[in-house]
């Protein structure tokens, strides 16, 4: 049987998406999000994901207009000070 991977997009976005997307992990109804390197709540995003357990179910995004380096984010200054641990 297949696995269904149900994932909460733009966490630390903002405080609406960071908070419903945290809820939504608690009640179960999602398995995994995508975190915004550039979101005004990056920061509180990732401390509030390792709170509640689930910051190794999340996925790094680059900030908005810069996809240029296509996922080599070591050689991206903005990334690089943004990189999940």
């Amino acid at each position: 049987m297949g696995r269904v991977i149900i994932n909460g997009d733009d966490f630390g976005m903002n405080k609406r998406c960071t908070l419903a997307i945290a809820q939504a992990f608690g009640e179960g109804l999602i398995t995994d999000t995508t975190i915004m390197a550039n979101g005004e709540l990056f920061d509180y995003a990732l401390s509030l994901a390792r709170q509640q357990g689930f910051s190794d179910r999340i996925t790094f995004q680059p900030h908005r207009g810069h996809a240029s380096h296509a996922g080599d984010h070591e050689r991206c200054g903005f990334c690089e000070r943004r990189m999940l641990p």
